[in-house]
């Protein structure tokens, strides 16, 4: 696959979940509470997709093995 695609991936799925977590709690301010549930809902799964994603994983092993702290 190609670096740049794995580069934008991660980016957006670094980038969306902070978005979508500001713009749900615009709508809790609003008194929308049902709706920013869900907007926090899908921003945590993005977030747990950020952490999981295999290159990021992979980097992190890596990292781990080379510098000895388990």
């Amino acid at each position: 696959m190609n670096p740049y695609l794995h580069l934008v991936v991660w980016l957006s799925l670094f980038l969306s979940a902070p978005i979508l977590a500001i713009f749900a709690n615009k709508l809790k301010k609003r008194g929308q509470e049902k709706a920013a549930e869900t907007w926090f809902g899908i921003a945590l799964c993005l977030l747990i997709l950020f952490l999981s994603y295999p290159p990021l994983v992979n980097w992190l092993a890596r990292l781990e093995l080379v510098s000895g702290i388990p």
